[in-house]
């Protein structure tokens, strides 16, 4: 049996069964591939089949998957489980927010909102000019 499948040239090795050599993959991430000897990766992915946590999505390598973290989230371990949580962006000082605006934290991201007395110009925050309204002259017929 042991000269059966070496003289197959199976990528990672076979089995018989009943006289007949059948190469084998050594994860159920894989398949034989059409020459029956080698393996190739299914994309458990792209399948549907793969459901991850919350804040994750799923990666697919060789043979197998694994589901990250969203970007904006770290993996840590809470509560005796390992969760993505999100990362403050704000109180890390890892923001674009300019110094007249303030930066408020959301899932993934976070937002920059103008101080008062600013406006938003689309790319920073702008001084709101205080306009003088001059009163009406005397009226002259």
């Amino acid at each position: 049996d042991a000269l059966s499948c070496s003289m197959a040239n199976c990528q990672y090795g076979c089995d018989v069964l009943k006289g007949e050599v059948r190469c084998r993959c050594p994860s159920p991430g894989l398949q034989l591939g059409p020459d029956g000897r080698t393996c190739i990766d299914i994309d458990e992915c792209a399948t549907g089949r793969v459901i991850c946590p919350r804040f994750r999505h799923c990666v697919n390598t060789f043979g197998s998957y694994m589901c990250r973290c969203h970007k904006g989230f770290d993996l840590m371990y809470i509560g005796g489980k390992y969760q993505c949580h999100d990362i403050d962006e704000c109180s890390l000082g890892h923001h674009q927010c300019g110094s007249f605006s303030r930066c408020y934290n959301t899932p993934g991201s976070y937002k920059c909102k103008c101080k008062e007395g600013f406006r938003d110009d689309g790319t920073n925050c702008i001084v709101i000019p205080n306009v003088m309204i001059e009163p009406p002259g005397p009226y002259h017929m």
